[in-house]
């Protein structure tokens, strides 16, 4: 179905094992129903994705990966890629 609202989002959200988002209401969103997310977020990150941590204190449930300080987003993609990988291998062991 079609996501019109807020409501038809978040569970939409719910509805998925792990979010994949740029930083932006989806991401808030998703990290505030306690769902995994990883977020890439931009060299200018706003104060609340700033910090050397992995999980920020406002969302436990969310990964960020940051665009590294000249622009490049190749660390970050990186992560993900792990970060799939890693998930997908968990998944198929017994």
């Amino acid at each position: 179905g079609d996501i019109s609202d807020f409501h038809d989002l978040a569970a939409a959200l719910c509805a998925v094992d792990v979010v994949v988002t740029a930083d932006g209401p989806v991401a808030h969103l998703a990290a505030t129903l306690g769902r995994p997310c990883i977020v890439f977020v931009g060299v200018d990150r706003p104060w609340f994705w700033s910090g050397a941590e992995t999980r920020p204190t406002w969302y436990p449930s969310a990964r960020p990966l940051r665009q590294q300080p000249d622009g490049s987003w190749t660390a970050a993609h990186d992560a993900l890629s792990q970060a799939v990988s890693h998930a997908a291998s968990a998944e198929n062991t017994p």
